[in-house]
């Protein structure tokens, strides 16, 4: 992942706050407006990483409880590098992600963020939590890189493809592994697969892709 060198100078952190200094003007604190200048934050940085922010995608628990984190990076095999959950001004964060957690919301990698206030968890361990009105914090905690950096050792790179068979399985067993989601650990596979099989035959990635669908238990990986 690129270097961000993230700095108070730079147009998105002072577009960040004009927004919110328009909506304070307006009256407007409620999470649904606010967050849309984080939003436009992360998607900028996100973008320069080579990653992409899902927003309000909807996930399920191992108990079956449905989940919508505000937002989701993820790469381009689909795999979650970390979360975002926005809060509204008047909110206690700490409060909020521990209700959040307590539902199934993933602790692994996330940031829940108000337009004066972030937490950064990681492994379900709070490991920032800064006043970000000031844009010198908002630089220092450097979100989008540290929502991303715990993970991005599990990600997939050409090398991985270019060892012999059996470490690149392995590889795909113990990534598949860290997704809890069924219908995302399936997406990672097909891409995976599909990305494999055309290094040789288009025709085959093609094939492959279209047995997936009709037996999903198809592939030998168990998990």
């Amino acid at each position: 992942m690129p270097n961000l060198n993230i700095k108070t100078t730079h147009k998105p952190i002072k577009t960040y706050y004009t927004e919110l200094e328009k909506y304070a003007q307006l009256g407007e604190e409620n999470e649904g407006t606010v967050r849309a200048a984080f939003q436009n934050l992360l998607q900028h940085y996100c973008g320069q990483s080579n990653l992409t922010l899902l927003c309000e995608k909807s996930h399920y628990t191992p108990e079956r409880r449905r989940i919508i984190p505000d937002g989701e990076v993820v790469d381009d095999f689909g795999l979650p590098h970390g979360y975002w959950e926005a809060k509204d001004t008047q909110d206690d964060l700490h409060i909020e992600a521990d209700k959040k957690f307590a539902t199934g919301y993933p602790s692994k990698n996330i940031v829940v963020q108000s337009p004066t206030h972030a937490l950064l968890y990681q492994h379900g361990q709070l490991q920032l939590d800064l006043d970000i009105t000031n844009p010198r914090n908002l630089v220092h905690v450097r979100e989008i890189e540290n929502v991303v950096d715990a993970l991005t050792e599990r990600t997939l790179n050409r090398s991985e493809f270019l060892r012999p068979l059996n470490p690149f399985y392995v590889a795909i067993e113990q990534t598949a592994s860290t997704i809890t989601d069924f219908s995302q650990k399936q997406g990672f596979l097909n891409t995976v697969y599909e990305q494999f099989f055309q290094g040789f035959s288009v025709k085959v990635a093609k094939t492959m892709r279209h047995c997936d669908r009709i037996s999903p238990t198809k592939y030998s990986v168990q998990f």
